[in-house]
C-alpha cells in the first residue's frame, strides 16, 4: 500500500509540474555512491563504493525555485561486517527535489525519493538474500553547484525510511547513501 502510494505521489508530481511549471531543462547525471545500511538496532555497516547515472529534470516554480526530478540507476549495498565482502543492491533511484538558488551559483536542494530494487541480491548472507525488499523510500537533502552553462557539481545524503530487509536484524534498517555528482543540463540551468 505506501510502495503504491508514494509511486503515485511521485507519478502525480511529474505529471502536474511538467504540464502547469516553465521547463528549465533537462539533463544527465552520473557520479559516485557511498553507501551502507543502519538504523534501527544495526550500526552502519562498512561503506560500499558504488556509481550513479541517469536523467534530471528542472522545472521552474518561482524566482530562484526548481523541482528537480530524476531517474537513476543506482549501485547501493554495504561491505559486509567482519569479512570484505560487499552486498550488492541495485535500484532504479527516483528523487524529486526541490532545489532553491542561494545566489547565482549555489542551490540548497531536499525531497523525498522511492527506489525500485532491480537484479539479485549479490553478496552478503546467502540465507537472507530472499528476504531483501524491493521497494526504498527516504528524503534527500544537499548543495550544488551549477551555472547558466548548464553543468552542475552535487553532493547529496540519502537518507532510507524504510527497512531494506525483513529479516529481524535488520528491523528499522534503512539505507544511507551519500552522492556526489556531476551532470549537464541541455539549453543551460543553474
Amino acid at each position: 500500500m505506501m510502495k503504491r502510494f508514494i509511486f503515485s505521489l511521485a507519478l502525480l508530481t511529474f505529471c502536474v509540474f511538467g504540464v502547469q511549471a516553465q521547463t528549465a531543462g533537462v539533463g544527465l547525471k552520473a557520479g559516485l555512491n557511498l553507501a551502507n545500511i543502519g538504523g534501527g538496532d544495526l550500526s552502519s555497516g562498512k561503506t560500499r563504493t558504488g556509481i550513479h547515472a541517469g536523467l534530471m529534470g528542472a522545472f521552474g516554480l518561482a524566482p530562484g525555485v526548481f523541482l528537480q526530478p530524476e531517474l537513476q540507476f543506482s549501485m547501493q549495498g554495504e561491505g559486509v561486517r567482519d569479512t570484505d565482502e560487499e552486498l550488492h543492491l541495485t535500484y532504479i533511484h527516483i528523487p524529486v527535489m526541490a532545489k532553491v538558488m542561494l545566489g547565482e551559483v549555489f542551490n540548497l536542494q531536499f525531497g523525498p525519493y522511492g527506489s525500485f530494487r532491480v537484479g539479485d541480491v549479490k553478496g552478503g548472507d546467502a540465507t537472507l538474500r530472499e528476504s531483501w525488499n524491493s521497494f526504498d523510500a527516504g528524503v534527500g537533502l544537499g548543495l550544488g553547484v551549477g551555472d547558466a552553462s548548464g553543468f552542475t557539481v552535487d553532493a547529496r545524503y540519502l537518507y532510507g525510511l524504510t527497512s531494506v530487509n525483513d529479516a529481524q536484524k535488520f528491523e528499522g534498517a534503512g539505507n544511507r547513501l551519500l552522492q556526489l555528482s556531476v551532470g549537464y543540463f541541455f539549453g543551460g540551468n543553474r
